[in-house]
């Protein structure tokens, strides 16, 4: 199978990556609205980003298990939200048109989930985002 024959069938499967777009956007959102809220989009404080949600060990460990879910999309500053998007909709649109847009969703809630049951078990003292 060629380049334009293995593109040809990407595009066939999912004309348009929507669920990555939609994703870039509201961690984009989510990213400005903190960032104004700490009034310095460079560095979010660690109190502002537990408040939010942030996958705190201490918290975690007495029944807020949904802080794994809500540290997806929280980032702790300008740097590292623009390298997650960029990374998120580079390889957004191929995973998704490879795995569908439900295949796609489940990997991304999937593989966070993941990476934030990793962080706890590695250190457990920081937020992790």
């Amino acid at each position: 199978m060629n380049y334009d024959t293995f593109i040809n069938l990407l595009f066939s499967r999912v004309k348009r990556a929507d669920v990555t777009l939609a994703l870039v956007v509201l961690n984009a959102i989510i990213f400005a609205l903190l960032a104004a809220m700490a009034m310095n989009p460079m560095q979010i404080p660690s109190d502002l980003l537990i408040r939010f949600g942030g996958n705190f060990a201490p918290l975690v460990q007495k029944g807020q298990e949904w802080r794994l879910f809500t540290a997806m999309f929280l980032h702790g500053g300008l740097l590292h939200v623009g390298l997650n998007m960029f990374a998120l909709y580079q390889a957004g649109q191929v995973v998704e048109r490879l795995f569908g847009r439900a295949g796609f969703a489940v990997i991304y809630l999937g593989a966070g989930l993941v990476g934030n049951l990793a962080s706890l078990w590695w250190r457990q003292g920081p937020v992790s985002v």
